[in-house]
């Protein structure tokens, strides 16, 4: 069976799916969360961590890209907050859209 971003899935199966992508690496980084890291001083292995151990904060369905995006909060690897904003875009991989104090 295909993976649907469009689908609604529970909050949990969504956790999973995005833990599991940051285990393996398998996430996208675009130009725009490239720049937002930098100005909010987020590294890679920051983001790794607060996807790997943040809660779901967040979940809204966009229209125009036909999918799910998910919040994860957190604390990065130096205790302070953070939030990285998903789109789940298969099974295995996740997009990063964006990084938040």
């Amino acid at each position: 069976m295909t993976f649907d971003p469009a689908e609604n899935i529970d909050n949990e199966k969504a956790l999973a799916l995005i833990r599991e992508a940051a285990t393996r690496n398998n996430l996208i980084y675009g130009g725009h969360v490239k720049q937002r890291m930098r100005e909010r001083r987020f590294t890679i292995q920051d983001i790794l961590f607060i996807l790997q151990h943040g809660e779901l904060s967040g979940k809204e369905y966009r229209e125009e890209y036909e999918n799910w995006v998910y919040s994860i909060r957190g604390v990065d690897l130096e205790g302070e907050e953070g939030r990285v904003v998903t789109a789940i875009v298969s099974e295995y991989s996740i997009q990063i859209i964006t990084v938040t104090s």
